[in-house]
């Protein structure tokens, strides 16, 4: 049932995820990246930003499915209120084998 909690992001598209978000974060957005191997000092912190009018909650994690031999760094927009979590298409292009509904 996502189609009933779907959003519109009004403040926020790719154009500003690869440029100003990622600026913002210190991270390309869906750039490679190596593979986490061991917990880091900063494992229970996670740094975000709060952008564009409605201040989005953003951050930036690395993501690897099993099985699969690269990493990206990906932005979360927070929503405690949303009990689902979206993928972009683009994700989905880049990640390759999970089947995104839009």
């Amino acid at each position: 049932m996502p189609e009933l909690f779907d959003i519109l992001l009004t403040d926020i598209n790719d154009k500003l995820l690869h440029n100003e978000i990622s600026t913002a974060l210190g991270s390309a957005y869906l750039s490679e990246t190596p593979h986490l191997r061991s917990p880091h000092a900063t494992v229970n912190t996670v740094n975000g930003i709060m952008f564009g009018k409605y201040k989005c909650v953003l951050f930036p994690l690395v993501v690897r499915l099993p099985r699969k031999s690269r990493s990206y760094v990906m932005h979360f927009v927070y929503n405690s209120g949303s009990p689902f979590t979206y993928l972009s298409q683009e994700v989905c292009e880049v990640l390759k084998h999970i089947t995104c509904n839009h």
